[in-house]
């Protein structure tokens, strides 16, 4: 979706993302809440699929929380939309450094 909303706006799309702090909104949707390690790798692992869907033909991912097997993404951006990921902490500001473009 973020791709094909990328393309629709002429490029001006850019993907906010966070690793979840509000323990409600999890509960809500039936979610368990993990600590704030996991949530940060969590993040992290989705970053990677993000931008392996948005550069391979097809993307494989085998990691700790996520697996992606031979999935695409079509149309892919001619340009990468920026991410910007928020939050706050140092684990998370290192996280930031590493993976966003914001």
């Amino acid at each position: 979706m973020a791709a094909t909303l990328h393309y629709l706006t002429g490029g001006r799309f850019i993907l906010g993302l966070g690793a979840g702090w509000k323990q409600d909104e999890y509960r809500a949707y039936g979610y368990d809440f993990p600590l704030p390690r996991i949530r940060l790798a969590e993040l992290e692992e989705t970053v990677q699929i993000i931008k392996s869907l948005w550069t391979q033909k097809q993307a494989t991912f085998h990691s700790t929380h996520s697996q992606v097997v031979e999935a695409s993404c079509e149309p892919k951006p001619d340009s990468l939309p920026p991410i910007v990921i928020g939050g706050t902490g140092s684990r998370m500001l290192r996280l930031i450094v590493r993976c966003a473009d914001w």
